[in-house]
């Protein structure tokens, strides 16, 4: 039964690398005396976004209830996970809101960010 059973297993092995074989003879081909011409790609180095947003906490473990709060952004940097609240323009925005949400998060304080890295409010403020 064993050797039967090994048999058609090694059958049924076989039949289906046969089929895999034939789908790889289906490739299309390019005439000889076709030329091929890439495409020209200008590639423009763009300044990453500068924003500002207010940062409420720093955890070296997620936490599910900050995550699940409207406009969150999540960084990760140093070994921390940072939970960041807006995407606001400017620093004195960026200010009034942190005065608006200081009374819920005591240690909120506004981060200035460039693409995805966190900057000084210095060097934002010198661009």
């Amino acid at each position: 039964m064993k050797k039967i059973l090994l048999l058609f297993t090694v059958s049924l092995f076989i039949l289906s690398c046969g089929k895999e074989e034939s789908k790889k003879k289906e490739v299309q081909t390019i005439k000889k005396d076709t030329i091929v011409q890439p495409e020209k790609v200008i590639v423009e180095e763009v300044e990453p976004q500068q924003f500002f947003t207010v940062q409420i906490a720093a955890l070296r473990q997620r936490n599910d209830k900050l995550e699940k709060l409207e406009n969150i952004q999540v960084f990760l940097e140093d070994g921390y996970i940072k939970y960041r609240l807006g995407d606001i323009p400017t620093y004195e925005e960026a200010h009034k809101y942190r005065d608006s949400i200081i009374h819920k998060y005591p240690g909120a304080f506004v981060q200035a960010i460039k693409g995805t890295i966190a900057i000084s409010i210095r060097d934002a403020l010198q661009q």
